[in-house]
């Protein structure tokens, strides 16, 4: 079976995907040198591949213990595979007797196990190897055996070692080889033998010293690998400011050297050209670039001549594609070098960072180790996850709420500032006072949004009776806002944004409350209820793909609620109450005798009432009754008030039961099943035979086939509800394959899938399993099934699926993270860490997204988002965006901490994977 339409679009380079490793989403994707180094073997070692410890990974020229992976390392051991030309991927699995296995292009669990692409160990004992990071964390150099740093792995001071730079190095070797004129020589070595170092680098050099040594010391501690990872973090920041100083001077020097080349500059200028850009510590960002152009008085740069370079395609090539490489990785060093930021919590994480920093240049490692500990725990909060709660909690209420309340109430009554009064003293045009106020709010609603954030933080680490307080104290101080905004152009639009706060708060206070009083299930069904909204809407905007993603989600809160009831519905409650009583009715109404006779006469109604009476010996009796949608009934023999009214609740209770099928009918539905059999037992039953209804009763006229007609009416009722919902519930009540088999069945028909790549096909994988458990919701296959797929999803995202992502836990509605976005274009995707600032380009096309903010950046023009972006680690946009841009599919899984992230064509293929795991 063909699953999967052929796709038009080219395909694009992948990451490769590590099994059963936790890599961090790096923070460039898709940023490479053009190419591979010339690789020095004598600079390596081989290794004996029996030697080596179970659960460590090959990545270029590095040993890693699987526990020991974190970015920045990978980043590094990664460029070693460009540089030697060592790109596969390597494991030794600890889960198949020490096998190695190359997992470049893994994309489960079983790409280390005896279904992966085993390798022999002939092949790994030819791979060149330099480094190893062994399970204490610390890197080793396998020549000397010493401890190394790894950000001086690659010495940012060896102009010729740097691999942006290796297209010009090439002809620098190629005319130094050829015994070039010595002009031409200068020319090369005044780009490659200059000294780029200066005092901030030294500077800079001496933090990532002292920082190595304190990880060092950290790691013979036995230290948390989040510790750990916060210390290299700030270390990789430290390298990147020092790098970005090296680039921002390497990027003017290889502009003039191109310009020269082309003859549209004196060569001479490139010669002598020098470039400082020193780094700010204060701010944490680079000054103000310059460049100084001098002359030099012994040479009449008229006089000399570069023959041999001079308008020399081949050099002029090389030294644009060195430029364009050295603009690439000053977007990475811009994205990942130690700044403030713009947000509370990166401002604050910034003072912790330069604590640590200054901590341990004094060698006072008790203080490093709080510093740590806080950055830690911001990282904590910003992720959603709640570990060190008292210290988390600390900083919520001492530093990140105060700052960004303070920040809010300062801006908020700010009234029109300098900008919007220079522009209408300059009479400028209502469209641009409009997208002034426009930002003004803006900025207002980013604010808005991050004390939500801290808030929320705050509320899940503390007792929801104390979350109340805190929200409704902090509801009180909002309602007095709007009295202190100046009464200016600004005004409307700070006072839209105090009311998006009023909002958020009331409906927050609202949440707790409902989830104290032991009303979960009313605090789910309330997010279900505003995402059915939000899927008519999305249905009115003929917007299918959003609908598809919503209902996925209202799939997921349905299960919750279904796990928290009786018999996996949201209503079982209810209906296991009513149930019970029409079945204790049904046992009263046959206890108190059976009615028949020649006038027997039964009439039904939903919600009918009547009443009846009979007498005689000779059987005779007439019995009349009422109801709003039918009539009651009434029969001659032995008849009595009681029972009619009985049969009228018994009536009612099949009445409400109809009323729950259309949202509860796979508990609804056998509940009246069970109802219609038990009053077709007692009607059949012989055991009712003799009870006539007057003195000296027979039964030697009874029919043999209805002992007990009373029953009658509600028998139709019962008959009528089934039939008018048969269709639905059998269509719902659908069965999965054993789950056992589920896995192999869809990688069978995944083999076929030729124009889907592993990670898109783990992801199909996913959200067929999704499909059919939303199909079979509630019974112990679906259930079964379910803890299947969420095992699967977790080694998923372990293993580097860009496709599988943590869902965000810090906003209602469906997000992905950017990177995932990304990754699926094929576009290059580069996270400025410390300005919460995403942005997204390939070519002409860029997009440019800001944590909280509503506001998207799309090739220099604003636009909103309907929620705004947030951040968990890192950048999520909404899906609704995501979908209506470009097509793709956010689905959250059932149950799951998970997501992923599809296009048309891969949901396509889940769509009809789904159908061969159900029956």
């Amino acid at each position: 079976m063909n699953i999967v339409k052929k796709r038009q679009k080219t395909k694009f380079h992948r990451k490769p995907i590590l099994v059963a490793v936790i890599i961090m989403t790096a923070v460039i994707v898709g940023v490479t040198v053009s190419v591979f180094s010339l690789f020095n073997t004598s600079t390596a070692t081989n290794i004996n591949p029996d030697t080596v410890p179970d659960a460590t990974l090959i990545v270029g020229t590095h040993l890693i213990y699987i526990e020991s992976l974190n970015d920045e390392l990978y980043e590094i051991a990664k460029a070693s595979g460009q540089d030697s030309n060592q790109t596969d991927v390597y494991y030794k699995s600890e889960l198949a007797d020490g096998n190695w296995y190359v997992i470049s292009a893994a994309g489960s669990i079983k790409d280390i196990t005896t279904k992966g692409t085993m390798v022999s160990k002939d092949v790994i004992s030819k791979l060149y190897v330099r480094y190893h990071t062994k399970e204490d964390g610390i890197t080793y150099d396998l020549l000397n055996g010493k401890p190394v740093n790894i950000f001086n792995i690659k010495n940012p001071y060896d102009i010729g070692a740097l691999p942006e730079l290796d297209p010009a190095k090439l002809q620098y070797d190629f005319y130094r080889e050829a015994e070039a004129e010595d002009e031409t020589i200068d020319f090369f070595s005044t780009l490659f033998d200059r000294n780029l170092r200066d005092s901030n680098t030294n500077t800079l050099d001496e933090y990532i010293g002292t920082l190595q040594a304190y990880y060092e010391r950290l790691c013979s501690r036995d230290a948390t690998p989040s510790e750990k990872n916060a210390v290299l973090g700030v270390e990789g920041a430290v390298d990147a400011a020092r790098r970005l100083i090296i680039y921002n001077k390497l990027s003017p020097m290889l502009e003039a050297s191109v310009k020269a080349i082309n003859g549209k500059t004196n060569v001479t200028a490139f010669a002598q050209s020098d470039a400082s850009s020193p780094f700010n510590f204060a701010t944490g960002s680079l000054g103000t670039f310059s460049t100084r152009i001098s002359g030099d008085e012994d040479d009449d740069p008229d006089d000399i001549e570069y023959s041999e370079i001079a308008g020399s395609v081949a050099v002029g090539s090389a030294y644009e594609e060195s430029y364009n490489n050295v603009q690439d990785s000053l977007a990475e060093c811009s994205a990942k070098a130690l700044g403030e930021g713009t947000t509370v919590a990166s401002k604050v994480k910034y003072k912790y960072q330069n604590s640590l920093i200054e901590h341990c240049r004094a060698n006072d490692d008790a203080n490093s180790a709080l510093d740590v500990k806080n950055i830690v725990a911001l990282d904590n909060i910003s992720s959603a996850q709640v570990v060190d709660r008292e210290r988390e909690l600390r900083l919520l209420n001492e530093e990140l709420i105060p700052e960004a309340e303070r920040i809010f109430e300062r801006d908020k009554s700010s009234g029109e500032n300098g900008e919007y009064k220079t522009e209408v003293s300059k009479q400028a045009s209502t469209v641009v006072l409009n997208r002034l106020q426009d930002d003004f709010y803006d900025m207002l609603s980013m604010q808005v949004t991050e004390l939500e954030v801290y808030l929320n933080a705050k509320c899940i680490r503390i007792p929801n009776s104390e979350a109340q307080k805190l929200i409704e104290s902090k509801l009180e101080k909002a309602y007095t806002y709007v009295g202190n905004i100046p009464t200016d152009d600004f005004a409307v639009k700070a006072q839209n944004a105090v009311q998006d706060y009023i909002t958020w708060l009331e409906q927050t206070l609202s949440e707790l409350k409902a989830a104290a009083g032991g009303g979960e299930k009313d605090l789910l069904q309330a997010k279900k209820d505003q995402l059915e909204a939000q899927y008519e809407d999305a249905l009115a905007d003929n917007n299918l793909a959003l609908a598809k993603s919503i209902m996925s989600e209202i799939n997921d809160i349905t299960a919750q609620i279904q796990e928290l009831g009786e018999s996996g519905s949201p209503n079982s409650d209810m209906v296991a109450d009513l149930k019970n009583t029409a079945l204790n009715l049904i046992s009263s109404i046959a206890s108190e005798g059976p009615a028949y006779g020649a006038d027997s006469s039964a009439g039904a109604g939903a919600s009918g009432s009547g009443s009846g009476a009979g007498s005689g010996t000779s059987g005779s009796g007439s019995g009349a009754g009422s109801g709003t949608s039918g009539s009651g009934s009434g029969a001659g023999g032995a008849g009595s008030g009681s029972t009619n009214a009985n049969l009228s609740q018994l009536e009612n209770i099949l009445g409400s039961l109809n009323a729950l099928m259309e949202t509860d009918y796979k508990t609804a539905f056998p509940a009246v099943q069970q109802l219609l059999e038990a009053m077709r037992d007692q009607k059949y039953s012989t055991s009712n035979a003799g009870k006539s209804g007057g003195a000296g009763g027979s039964t030697q006229n009874v029919p043999a086939a209805a002992t007990n007609n009373a029953f009658d009416g509600a028998i139709d009722l019962a008959k009528g509800i089934i039939a008018e919902n048969i269709d639905l519930y059998e269509a719902g009540m659908v069965g999965i394959k054993d789950p056992a088999e589920v896995e192999g069945i869809l990688d069978d028909a995944l083999d076929e899938a030729d124009d889907l790549t592993g990670a898109e096909k783990d992801a199909c994988k996913l959200s067929a399993m999704n499909n059919a458990i939303a199909a079979a919701s509630g019974s112990p296959q679906g259930d079964a099934l379910k803890n299947k797929m969420n095992a699967l999803a977790q080694k998923m995202k372990q293993s580097g699926n860009p496709y599988v992502f943590e869902k965000i836990r810090v906003a209602n509605g469906l997000y992905a993270p950017v990177n995932a976005v990304a990754q699926k274009l094929g576009w290059r995707y580069v996270w400025y860490v410390s300005r919460n600032n995403a942005v997204l380009a390939k070519g002409s096309q860029r997009y440019e997204f800001s944590s909280f903010s509503k506001v998207v950046t799309k090739n220099g023009t604003n636009s909103e988002m309907s929620i705004p972006a947030m951040t968990q680690k890192l950048l999520y946009i909404p899906s609704s965006y995501i979908s209506s841009e470009w097509g793709f599919i956010t689905i959250y899984l059932s149950g799951s901490d998970y997501g992923v992230l599809l296009d048309a064509d891969a949901q396509d293929a889940a769509d009809e994977l789904t159908g061969m795991i159900i029956e």
